[in-house]
């Protein structure tokens, strides 16, 4: 898992992760990006989950937009995004409220769709489905969406986690991140134990949603994959990731099998979704809802 600089992993004082610091004129960074697409969201802005290139420098706009959330909120109206500014957005902006629009993939040019519905609590699993171009189910599998831990540590590896909800995923190595993503299907990454020996779907380039915002340049290297952890079965639950979405091993084995019957084509792993040198296959559509054990279908 690759993040940008500036994005918090740990909450620092009083300001919420990802943000670690006052954001004002003259400073720039991932946050600064981050920070703009939620007071984005707060002032109803059309199109407000902007992608980005990896850092934004902290511009008029941000200080209109701080204000105009002060403003609302019945603060000092000074523009700089500070402690009570974070927190705020973070709490009334951070979900982005995308939901999956049932098009098939092959209606959007792509070969397959990969839709897991996660809650709130991401140490809760989830079953996933995987579609043809379509929309005829393939498979159903289980999957974890957690990252971290909510307080931004973590305990040797693999941590089966405390079942917190994990920490948030605009932070490095936070969960795993919502929206619709265009994926691929790579080789096997170099570390089986970590990643485990098969094909990986990797997300490439966010769409809608938060992954708009994030991926690939203020976070990269979420993938679709397993593990060889030590002492679990099926009958346990997976352990936390750096932001990846975890998958019992036989079951990633299957989603590779059955996307090269499809007639997708594994790609030699890049390692990165950056400047990403094939063109996507796939979708990754990834939903966060409040209900406990809801599963769209």
């Amino acid at each position: 898992m690759r993040v940008a600089a500036g994005i918090a992993a740990v909450a620092w004082g009083g300001f919420p992760a990802p943000f670690s610091r006052e954001l004002k004129r003259s400073v720039e960074g991932g946050d600064v990006c981050i920070a703009r697409a939620m007071l984005r969201r707060y002032a109803a802005l059309k199109d407000p989950d902007t992608p980005v290139n990896g850092s934004c420098p902290f511009a008029a706009e941000d200080e209109a937009l701080v204000r105009q959330f002060q403003r609302g909120h019945s603060q000092q109206e000074t523009g700089v995004f500070d402690e009570a500014v974070a927190q705020g957005v973070v709490a009334c902006c951070a979900r982005d409220g995308y939901r999956d629009s049932g098009a098939s993939a092959g209606s959007l040019g792509y070969l397959y769709k990969i839709h897991i519905v996660a809650q709130q609590n991401r140490s809760i699993q989830q079953t996933g489905r995987l579609l043809d171009k379509d929309n005829n189910l393939i498979m159903t599998f289980t999957a974890r969406l957690h990252g971290i831990r909510s307080d931004g540590t973590e305990q040797p590896w693999p941590d089966y986690g405390d079942g917190d909800y994990g920490l948030s995923e605009f932070a490095g190595l936070g969960n795993s991140v919502t929206g619709l993503i265009e994926a691929d299907l790579n080789s096997p990454e170099d570390d089986p134990k970590s990643f485990g020996p098969y094909g990986v779907n990797r997300a490439v380039r966010g769409l809608e949603g938060n992954a708009r915002v994030l991926l690939p340049h203020l976070r990269d290297g979420i993938l679709v994959h397993t593990g060889e952890w030590p002492g679990w079965t099926e009958n346990h639950t997976m352990p936390n990731s750096h932001g990846c979405i975890h998958v019992w091993p036989a079951e990633v084995k299957r989603i590779e099998q059955e996307l090269l019957k499809l007639g997708v084509v594994e790609r030699k792993n890049p390692m990165t979704g950056k400047d990403y040198p094939y063109k996507p296959q796939g979708l990754l559509s990834i939903e966060e809802v409040d209900q406990p054990g809801l599963v769209m279908v």
